[in-house]
């Protein structure tokens, strides 16, 4: 395709030479070059101009066979991508349809460097022996760990996710010493959802016992947020869900202020007054405000503040360490007894007299504490009812016949099943029925037989 070529023609006084001026060039820009224009017979004859006019031509001659001629030329490659690889970030990528293969071969033991597309070779493959291919892999990995290094380094270096913000205030910049808000968030924030379904395959529970479930959800958050907003005002704060004390996330508002300033300092959140003095010593873990003035040679330091630290003395003697408790009446229980039948009840003063000596005829071997299950266990788990009265000489209950002993002494009596007749009637076959779980209660308050009051008499 012929270039376009404009021309435009500047007459000298002379009238004798012209001026050729090209603004496109064969390829599409600009190029200067010079060749002499033939002179007419009265132009070399006339002594005004006596050297020919120098004008330039429009197309420069070509520097390579495509005959076009490149600022930043393209050369193709006529060896594998390992040998050449392209380096020029100006050069077109191969496209993705060039399929590039690694293949060692164990009979040669060489490495086959090939490119294919649609199955046939797009050039001609090359070989690389086993000492070759480490020595490329080194200084690929070698590459690779120089750019990792480059990459990590920018990361600490860079101001985060959220930009700056430039507040354009007159008494925002004198207030702050600074226009500029800068936030950096740091951290991480794990969220866990799921569902939790148990289905207890255990006759005595109740079918809604039995099926039990509910929505999971924990969340774990480790965050630290470093804020400053002009020169002046500073904000750092640390939570974590996972610590163990609440003096590890630490919340501090840091605000300095110049040198020729009344208010030097404010502190608020996590703050210590450390003093220079060894007879009343500072505080390290306060939650508070604290606030530095200075009035001339005058400087002034205030707290207010809540104290979340106690100091302790501990002393070792003898390779041990001893501590003093010191625990308030409300705060410990004291003689508290439980007393398993009226027996000990009635010989609780007696056989307690001589401390620490017991004086008791009675030696307890075993015994049993069962409680109510309400966390929906399933071992070791049974039905029972407890009856107050059950062993007791002189029963509670006037539904059940006592021993009908009237002496002075039966009281001191050893509380035994026989002592009354209501383990004998649980244990007979005409009330089989109140030892079954769905017959018990119904049993048990019946008027015609137990006639027992529950909650008052026995327990299920």
């Amino acid at each position: 395709m012929n270039p376009k070529v404009n021309i435009a023609f500047i007459v000298f006084a002379s009238f004798v030479s012209f001026t050729i001026i090209s603004a496109v060039g064969k390829n599409g820009r600009l190029f200067k070059d010079e060749y002499s224009a033939p002179a007419s017979a009265e132009s070399k004859e006339s002594s005004l101009n006596p050297d020919p006019v120098i004008a330039r031509i429009d197309t420069p001659p070509p520097e390579n066979d495509n005959g076009i001629d490149l600022h930043y030329p393209i050369y193709d490659r006529v060896t594998d991508f390992l040998t050449t690889p392209n380096e020029n970030s100006f050069d077109l990528q191969d496209p993705s349809i060039i399929n590039k293969n690694i293949e060692y071969d164990p009979e040669t033991k060489q490495y086959i460097i090939s490119e294919n597309i649609g199955g046939q070779f797009y050039r001609d493959p090359t070989y690389m022996s086993f000492e070759d291919f480490l020595q490329y892999q080194y200084k690929n990995s070698e590459e690779q760990y120089w750019q990792d290094r480059s990459n990590a380094a920018g990361i600490l270096t860079q101001k985060g996710a959220i930009p700056d913000v430039n507040v354009n205030n007159r008494i925002f910049d004198r207030i702050f010493g600074g226009t500029a808000v800068d936030i950096r968030p740091q951290g991480n924030i794990d969220l866990t959802f799921g569902g939790n379904y148990q289905n207890i395959m255990n006759p005595i529970l109740t079918k809604r016992q039995r099926h039990q479930g509910g929505f999971v959800f924990d969340m774990n958050i480790q965050m630290n947020v470093i804020g400053k907003i002009g020169d002046k005002l500073k904000l750092t704060t640390n939570y974590n869900t996972g610590a163990v004390f609440n003096f590890e996330n630490q919340v501090k508002l840091d605000y300095t202020g110049y040198e020729d300033e009344i208010i030097k300092k404010i502190e608020a959140g996590n703050v210590s007054l450390p003093l220079k003095g060894s007879l009343i010593t500072g505080n390290q873990s306060l939650f508070g405000l604290k606030t530095q003035l200075q009035f001339g040679r005058l400087t002034v330091t205030n707290v207010m503040s809540q104290q979340q630290s106690q100091a302790e003395n501990v002393t070792i003697q003898g390779g041990a360490q001893t501590q003093t408790f010191r625990i308030t009446a409300d705060q410990y229980d004291e003689n508290r007894n439980f007393l398993l039948a009226q027996y000990f009840r009635d010989n609780f003063n007696q056989s307690l007299s001589s401390i620490p000596i017991i004086n008791s005829a009675v030696t307890i071997n075993k015994i049993e504490v069962w409680v109510t299950n309400k966390t929906g266990a399933t071992v070791d788990v049974r039905d029972i009812v407890a009856f107050q009265d059950l062993g007791e000489a002189k029963p509670y209950s006037p539904a059940i016949q006592g021993s009908n002993n009237t002496l002075p002494y039966a009281s001191n009596l050893n509380p035994v099943l026989s002592s009354n007749d209501l383990y004998t009637r649980l244990a007979s076959k005409t009330y089989s029925k109140a030892r079954y779980l769905d017959f018990s209660i119904q049993e048990l308050t019946d008027p015609t037989k137990f006639n027992l009051v529950p909650v008052q008499d026995f327990e299920k």
